[in-house]
């Protein structure tokens, strides 16, 4: 994990009330010389702190009862058209209030991220609390924040304003939301779960429901799109990660997710996150479990943490998965957690049967060769190695499908596969070779080795 250990590279700054949201970073700020980090706080202020050295910048307070649960939005360069920026091109940090005093007092806030100055409020008289965060389409200048739904469910609990002015594009009565909405790829579209575990595609610039699909209990946290385009994940409260595909004009459960039933059980799930590194995604659990399942398949491994295990953050750069847990540790992973570490390939000699490791490997000097994978992270039970022999002219050779155990415990495991070569057509396939092995999910190269064969 990052140098240091995991200490703090800067003192904590204080903010006097519960954090309850992720900080934002602002790569750049309009107005602003250096990163700042922005947060809100259940004390009702919202802070810029400049990321380099945590020393706080400015401090807004919200007012009386306006707790900040969600996180705090950033919407770096807006083009501001009303207000004291108008005319003025500015960085907007937008607070949603968490006002349980009342169902319909709560309010979007959007303060100039250089030094905090309010620049528009949206208050229309009928807002409920806004327990998460906005999505924002920038290149269209468009916010859609979700909120629960008053008394009776009567009032509107999907919302998007124009950012350049607060003003509200349009509205949507689609029950309690304690998520937030996600924008699709292109933007055109915000995808969010109600309390009633239905997952709703709404266009973005008009407010139009693309479709509507229920999918199971009360979600926690917000759907994420994958890198295509055309498949969500999701978590709900019944134990669930959903698997659904976006279809255009309608949804479906993936057929390729659970035997089918389009999701992977995992006890009270935290948010999902896709790593975007060898086709994994991660999720957290009550029961002490950070997983690491299949984008494809939904199978996967676990590693077990002392305790309960909140919502996981990927460093991609890093290959690093952190997340806090019930503990009061934060934990700090390489990923993929599941992996190949090592992959050799070992030559077997004439008669003593000895191993030469790494080669070039003479074709008539050994009986055999040996790949030899070597896995850590692999959850208890049964597994399955697929390795795949590949010639110097990128022919599949053999393959070799291998059944094993593990135990679970954290320790490395060793698999090893063997190709005859005395008396082969492989002594004539001089060159380059590949090996590939695969566990469990076939459609993830999860090693890879080359050998001269000479």
């Amino acid at each position: 994990c990052p140098s240091g250990g995991g200490r703090p590279a800067i003192p904590p700054a204080g903010t006097g009330g519960t954090i309850s949201g992720r900080p934002d970073v602002a790569p750049d700020v309009a107005g602003y010389t250096v990163q700042l980090v922005f947060t809100g706080s259940q004390y009702t202020y919202v802070y810029a702190y400049n990321a380099a050295d945590g020393q706080p910048v400015w401090s807004v307070a919200l007012g009386s009862g306006n707790q900040i649960v969600g996180k705090v939005a950033g919407q770096i360069w807006a083009p501001v058209t009303a207000g004291p920026f108008a005319g003025q091109t500015r960085t907007l940090i937008l607070a949603p209030t968490y006002n349980t005093s009342t169902p319909t007092g709560n309010m979007l806030v959007a303060l100039d991220g250089a030094t905090g100055q309010e620049a528009w409020r949206f208050a229309p008289g009928n807002l409920d609390i806004i327990p998460g965060s906005p999505a924002i389409n920038t290149a269209a200048n468009i916010a859609v924040f979700a909120s629960y739904a008053g008394v009776g469910a009567s009032q509107p609990s999907l919302w998007a304003l124009d950012t350049t002015n607060g003003q509200m594009l349009w509205s949507l009565t689609l029950g309690h939301i304690s998520g937030s909405p996600t924008t699709s790829l292109d933007g055109a579209a915000v995808y969010v779960a109600s309390d009633a575990g239905v997952l709703y595609k709404v266009n973005t610039t008009t407010g139009q429901v693309v479709w509507s699909f229920p999918f199971g209990g009360e979600p926690y946290g917000a759907p994420w799109v994958h890198y295509t385009g055309s498949m969500l994940f999701l978590a709900d409260e019944d134990g669930k990660v959903w698997s659904i595909l976006d279809q255009g004009s309608s949804a479906a459960i993936n057929p390729a997710w659970g035997s089918g039933s389009g999701y992977a059980q995992v006890q009270s799930p935290s948010q999902v996150v896709l790593s975007d590194i060898a086709g994994k995604m991660y999720v957290g659990a009550s029961d002490g479990k950070i997983w690491e399942l299949s984008e494809t398949t939904g199978a996967g491994s676990y590693i077990l943490i002392e305790s309960a295990v909140g919502d996981p953050v990927v460093h991609r750069q890093a290959s690093r998965l952190m997340f806090g847990s019930a503990s009061g540790r934060i934990h700090c992973l390489t990923i993929p957690v599941v992996r190949c570490d090592e992959l050799r390939i070992f030559g077997l000699e004439m008669g003593t049967g000895l191993l030469y490791p790494d080669g070039p490997f003479g074709a008539y000097d050994f009986y055999g060769l040996r790949a030899r994978a070597t896995w850590r992270g692999l959850g208890p039970g049964a597994h399955v190695q697929t390795t795949r022999w590949w010639t110097p002219s990128g022919h599949l050779y053999q393959q070799f499908t291998t059944a094993f155990s593990a135990p679970g415990d954290g320790y490395p495991q060793q698999v090893s596969v063997d190709v005859p070569l005395a008396g082969t057509g492989a002594q004539r396939l001089l060159g380059q070779w590949k090996v590939e092995v695969f566990l469990d999910d076939t459609t993830t190269v999860q090693g890879t080795r080359y050998f001269i064969l000479q």
